[in-house]
């Protein structure tokens, strides 16, 4: 993954991370953006004049060393760190952990880390003071949370809808278009 920063320095970049089920959180910011109409670019796709910039990294996008620092995000959302499903090239799980810490560590001064308080790799990033990054915490959406259409969803898909909820809320997309959006889904 090559990465020219300065051909996205102007675009809001937003990292979405973690070792599993990435693809399908981007496959569902891409429908809730779209349904509100929200401009937006996915990193592999032409850029554009979008002013949003998504880049999914995980192990289905063969996650390289040192390829957080070349994207330089303003938010991160990092979704299961887990040992099982760790991407080759890395000599231990403490080093593939090491890549999320520094992506969380670079973030600049306004900048967001979001993450699942459940997860206990992604917690532990979240606890380390970071100087005016904002650590947004979100738990697995209950019962209580989703309108009734949505509650007989699969886990997973309540796991997903739970990440990017706290994403679009940082983003601007009120709980109403977003929990609107997946029902169209």
């Amino acid at each position: 993954m090559a990465i020219d920063i300065n051909l996205i320095r102007n675009k809001q970049r937003i990292l979405i991370t973690g070792n599993s089920e990435v693809s399908a959180i981007i496959e569902m910011i891409q429908h809730v953006f779209e349904y509100v109409k929200k401009d937006f670019s996915l990193f592999h796709e032409k850029t554009g004049n979008a002013p949003i910039l998504f880049l999914a990294a995980s192990e289905e996008t063969e996650i390289e060393p040192g390829a957080f620092a070349k994207f330089e995000p303003h938010i991160l959302l990092i979704h299961g760190i887990k040992e099982k499903g760790m991407p080759a090239g890395y000599t231990s799980f403490e080093s593939y952990i090491a890549q999320f810490e520094d992506a969380a560590d670079m973030l600049p001064k306004a900048g967001s880390y979001i993450y699942n308080e459940d997860d206990d790799v992604a917690n532990m990033i979240g606890t380390k003071a970071r100087e005016d990054v904002n650590n947004i915490k979100y738990k697995k959406l209950t019962d209580k949370d989703l309108p009734v259409y949505l509650r007989d969803r699969d886990a997973a898909f309540i796991e997903h809808a739970s990440a990017v909820h706290a994403l679009t809320k940082r983003v601007g997309i009120t709980s109403e278009k977003f929990f609107e959006a997946l029902s169209k889904k």
